[in-house]
């Protein structure tokens, strides 16, 4: 009879020791804001567990817990959750707390894949429940402060990623060499997609056609010979004439650029808007650029007597304006950098690369000739583009310089153009009637 009573008080002390016991089981924070969650569209959002002061007595009496939706709190259609890929999650603390550490650190991931297009305000609560060996809730000794989180959530459409993701432009190009004028059609499509956890690497497309700043190059007085009028039979007479010239340079360019997108620098884990990639790029340009002679007023008119056997009239150059045309095919193929700041504000893009360069050139062959001379160039190129697009009006700012080692040629683009989103690109070509 005493030995029982005695085991009967051992026990209620025990009990009273282990219900003064706490520990510390819950997230890492209770709130945390997730975007581009697209119907049909798996998103994976990591959430961090931490556990404090979980003591042997606990491991021993085969304490458990549980991460599950909060169904009365969670605003969201039928949905696909996922923990770390199986339908529940469930721990004893045994399995989670496996060594000495005195904090312990796990993160689950959780799956989303809405069923349907989700409210514009959205939200998924977790709550952390601890049971002991008879599954009965212990809430008293858990003293964590985030026992739940709120993961909040946007469409994919409200996203500031999205906002920007695929988007057309529409605009004029900046010629600041002759003044600052605006003057012909800008226009390009840009898609990028950022990397994400389910898939590391990203990429950027952009489809192009801009004018780069005229060049104008004055040159000084100089005789140039206009015609060769016949002698006799043996000569003709050469008129020269000493005049200035202007020669002005504009570059069309149509253009296709892809890269790849690698997360450097902690990217992927960071929270930050700012991004930063490593890129791997290939760019075709078509160039066509266009050269404009002018002359200035004749100084001065002579004439020579040169041994040639012609029997007509020759006009060599008529000082009138004249155009040559001349059609470059480029190839670029290089690593670059890619920053990336976008948000609800502004969206500020800029891209560098620098890599292996091959220009083909095609000239017209001999007179009375069909044929195309091609000749290729080999060299090192450099190019750095700049986007800055404000979402409210669309307004966005572009720049760009392009330049090569071997061959130094120097082109500048500066445009402004008004951005919208590729799928209303339809409502431009419809009738009247049905906007």
């Amino acid at each position: 009879m005493i030995k029982k009573l005695f085991t009967l008080i051992v026990l209620l002390l025990l009990n009273t020791m282990q219900g003064q016991e706490s520990f510390d089981l819950g997230f890492d924070s209770n709130k945390k804001s997730v975007y581009d969650v697209t119907t049909g569209k798996e998103t994976i959002i990591p959430v961090e567990i931490i556990g404090k002061n979980i003591s042997k007595n606990f491991i021993d009496s085969k304490f458990k817990f549980s991460v599950e939706t909060d169904s009365a709190k969670t605003v969201l259609p039928y949905t696909k959750i996922l923990f770390n890929n199986k339908k529940s999650y469930e721990k004893t603390f045994s399995e989670f707390k496996k060594d000495k550490s005195k904090i312990v650190r796990e993160t689950i991931y959780i799956s989303i894949k809405p069923d349907s297009v989700i409210p514009e305000k959205s939200n998924l609560t977790l709550k952390l429940i601890v049971k002991d060996s008879s599954d009965r809730i212990i809430t008293d000794e858990n003293t964590a402060f985030n026992k739940a989180i709120v993961l909040n959530l946007e469409s994919g459409s409200n996203a500031p990623y999205s906002k920007y993701k695929n988007l057309s432009y529409i605009g004029t190009n900046f010629d600041l060499v002759e003044g600052v004028k605006a003057q012909n059609l800008f226009f390009a499509t840009n898609v990028l997609s950022h990397p994400s956890k389910n898939s590391k690497t990203g990429f950027y497309l952009s489809l192009y056609g801009n004018r780069a700043m005229s060049n104008t190059e004055n040159i000084d007085e100089n005789y140039i010979t206009t015609e060769v009028i016949p002698f006799d039979s043996i000569q003709a007479i050469r008129v020269r004439k000493m005049v200035s010239s202007t020669r002005t340079t504009t570059t069309d360019n149509i253009g296709a650029h892809f890269s790849t997108l690698h997360p450097i620098f902690g990217t992927l884990k960071s929270k930050s808007e700012f991004k930063t990639y490593f890129t791997a790029s290939i760019e075709f340009i078509w160039k066509r650029t266009n050269i404009l002679t002018e002359y200035g007023e004749v100084k001065h008119v002579d004439s020579i007597l040169s041994n040639s056997s012609i029997k007509n009239h020759l006009v060599l150059n008529s000082l009138q304006p004249s155009t040559q045309s001349v059609n470059e095919y480029a190839f670029h193929l290089g690593p670059g950098i890619f920053l990336a700041l976008e948000n609800d504000d502004i969206s500020i893009r800029i891209h560098h690369t620098i890599g292996y360069a091959s220009n083909y050139f095609l000239t017209p062959g001999s007179i009375n000739s069909t044929e195309v001379k091609v000749e290729q160039k080999k060299d090192i190129f450099y190019t750095g583009r700049a986007w800055i697009t404000e979402p409210k009006t669309g307004l966005t700012l572009q720049a760009e310089i392009n330049n090569q080692l071997e061959n130094p040629r120097p082109f500048y683009v500066v445009t402004l153009s008004k951005a919208f989103k590729l799928d209303k690109l339809a409502g431009f070509f419809s009738p009247v009637t049905a906007r």
